[in-house]
């Protein structure tokens, strides 16, 4: 579930376009796969932390970078805050530097 406005990264989407941009996302890797290395919670404050790990072949463009062919595996850190329960604020860090050297 998510709020209908969703803070991502700063930035505020509608609960529409913030589901349109975790879509578009993934769309360069049709098999990618996403494995919870580490979660925490904090049911009082309403948060959430994880550690990613995501892997794939981009057969298209991917996060500015061009397809190689190869699987690729990098790590992403996550934090959500919710509100009555939906997703209302999130936070990512995504190591683009270990992406990057996967596909030269």
């Amino acid at each position: 579930m998510v709020h209908p406005e969703v803070i991502w990264n700063s930035y505020t989407y509608s609960a529409e376009s913030y589901i349109g941009l975790i879509t578009r996302a993934s769309d360069p890797a049709p098999d990618l796969k996403f494995h919870i290395d580490l979660l925490l919670a904090d049911e009082s404050e309403q948060r959430v932390a994880a550690r990613l790990l995501i892997r794939g072949t981009p057969i298209k463009d991917f996060l500015g970078l061009k397809p190689t062919g190869k699987s690729v595996e990098i790590v992403e850190h996550v934090f959500y805050k919710f509100e009555d329960g939906k997703i209302r604020e999130v936070k990512t860090v995504i190591d683009m530097d270990g992406l990057r050297g996967q596909m030269c």
